[in-house]
């Protein structure tokens, strides 16, 4: 029968000197470790990996599973292993051996490793105490008691040495979170522990047999039913205790329909491949059929999904086997049962490898497109920024000169494209050299940002202002004739006459010009519509400041008065 550090960071000293030693320091450690490692044979590097629980590069580790009844008292652990345990044990013992006596599975081991890789260390010497009387009463009437005790230790020593394998005495919890966790749980669980156990094992067996079998034969069904126990039952119990970040919609409708008929598409197969209701001298009939059913599982489910079709799968083949029928018949009754073990085992690894890996690669692709939304994030906000700097003043937060002759050639071109109207305002502060010299070029620099305030908040949304250079504003009214933009700046120069603008407790009157210029149909293109609008403005403080003088009538009279 078979049975069964974060090392804390040091706080780096403020002085120069002694961050740079610590550098030198760490430089060096970097060095002499990778010699250490360089000179190691690969094979001892590959067993150091496997061995060594790290987290992987991408964060896929148990910090970010969370974990069913975790917060239950030991008690109440130690209880539900223990009865988990003898459930296991006892179903196996009085319903799922062959005519032969042999059990092609032991799958009370995985309820006690479940419970030891999801656990805290601490409270495993209560699960390990807990499944001594399970085992004791499951193995009445077979077993003597010591007998019963002897199994019950050996199958208490395998999970332990599982458990450390794969935990260690201060890991976290072992959930089967990606496929190297996956790799190391067939090496060290399946493949070591299982086999350690099966020496002790068979050597009990042999003692108490009366028959012909050989201890090896024993020690190879030992470790086979107690690798495909850990297979099988620890993943299923890890795959619905452990609730990691589902990826895919569990509770949808679909979901819920395409679950259902997996399990009754596994059921049919079952009957059909296992059942016994077709003659397979007849028809072929082979176990490659269910193959694809732990795949389908895997792929849509995850590893409860791979876990528990494979389980059921494993059902039907054993229920098969009981009845001493099998697909291996043609060998005789121990051959059977290992082939049926060696068929299981690889539909239940594969699937689970799998599952596992599929989960590994969501979770990486959900992780990479997370990344990539910040990234992308991260640039448009940094573009925006750049945008920002490239064409606003950073003194007014008004567009600069750049900015504002792109946009206003565009719209000159619009505008003399359909014959609208468009009108420049160019504003200028009165003595602002004086304003500096006097009071200071900070206060100068309050002066331009109150000015530029006024004229964004006299502007329409579509209006541009702009900071031309120094002391000089320029706005661009869209759609504007020359008498309303003459009526805008003159709004405009009111507002800037009324600020009440102090320094040193003291109040300041500030002033400005403006000139006012409209396309005119023999404007070639924006250029000389500023250089009328700047013309006017010449003619408001040569004419005393603190005016508005528009353009049309007045250039052209000053250009003939100078003439």
């Amino acid at each position: 029968m078979a049975h069964t550090s974060f090392v804390l960071l040091r706080r780096v000293a403020a002085q120069q000197l002694n961050i740079e030693h610590r550098k030198n320091q760490l430089t060096q450690n970097a060095i002499l470790a990778y010699r250490g490692v360089a000179r190691k044979p690969a094979y001892q590097n590959l067993l150091y990996a496997l061995c060594m629980h790290t987290p992987s590069p991408d964060g896929l580790d148990s910090d970010r599973a969370s974990i069913i009844g975790a917060g239950l008292p030991v008690f109440w652990v130690a209880l539900l292993t223990a009865l988990g345990y003898f459930f296991a044990a006892y179903v196996v013992v009085n319903y799922a051996l062959t005519p032969e006596g042999i059990a092609i599975v032991w799958p009370p081991n995985g309820v006690l490793l479940a419970a030891l890789l999801l656990r805290p260390q601490r409270e495993w010497v209560w699960y390990l105490a807990a499944i001594i009387p399970a085992e004791l009463i499951a193995d009445y009437p077979h077993f003597t008691v010591l007998q019963a005790l002897a199994f019950a230790l050996i199958n208490a020593g395998e999970a332990l040495l599982a458990a450390l394998l794969l935990r260690g005495r201060r890991g976290p919890p072992f959930t089967l979170s990606s496929l190297r966790d996956t790799m190391r749980f067939g090496l060290w669980a399946v493949g070591l522990a299982s086999m350690a156990a099966a020496v002790l094992g068979a050597w009990v067996h042999v003692s108490i047999s009366t028959g012909p079998t050989t201890y090896w034969t024993f020690w190879q069904i030992w470790w086979f039913g107690d690798a495909l126990g850990l297979l099988l039952v620890t993943p299923f119990i890890i795959g619905w205790v452990v609730r990691k970040s589902r990826l895919l919609p569990i509770n949808s409708p679909q979901r819920i329909l395409e679950a259902i008929a997996l399990v009754v598409a596994t059921c049919a197969m079952g009957l059909i491949v296992y059942g016994g209701f077709i003659d397979r001298s007849h028809v072929p009939v082979s176990a490659i059929l269910t193959l694809p059913l732990p795949i389908w599982a895997g792929v849509r489910f995850g590893l409860r999904g791979a876990a528990s079709i494979t389980m059921l799968i494993t059902a039907f083949a054993i229920a098969e086997a009981t009845r001493g029928d099998s697909l291996f018949r043609v060998f005789n009754e121990l051959t059977v049962a290992i082939l049926l073990q060696e068929y299981v085992a690889t539909l239940a690894f594969s699937s689970l490898v799998l599952a596992t890996l599929l989960r590994e690669l969501r979770e990486r692709s959900a992780t990479l497109e997370q990344r990539v939304n910040e990234r992308t994030r991260e640039l448009i906000e940094t573009n925006a920024r750049l945008e920002t700097l490239a064409t606003t003043d950073a003194l007014t937060g008004l567009f600069n000169r750049g900015y504002f002759m792109r946009r206003a050639v565009k719209t000159f071109a619009q505008s003399n494209r359909h014959q609208s109207n468009m009108s420049v305002v160019m504003l200028d502060v009165d003595h602002f050299k004086h304003i500096n010299d006097t009071w200071g070029h900070d206060f100068g620099d309050t002066v331009l940002q109150r000015i530029a305030n006024t004229c964004k908040q006299a502007l329409r949304e579509a209006d541009i202002a702009a900071r031309y250079g120094g002391e000089e504003f320029v706005l661009m009214l869209p759609d504007t004739p020359a008498s309303d933009a003459e009526i805008t700046a003159e709004r405009i120069r009111r507002a800037i006459a009324d600020l009440q603008l102090t320094c040193n407790g003291e109040i300041i009157p500030v002033s400005a010009s403006l000139g006012v210029a409209e396309r005119m149909p023999e404007d070639v293109d924006i250029r000389a519509l500023l250089i009328r609008a700047d013309t006017a403005l010449y003619i408001a403080k040569k004419s005393g400041r603190n005016r508005v003088v528009c353009a049309e009538g007045v250039v052209n009279s000053e250009i003939t008065s100078q003439v």
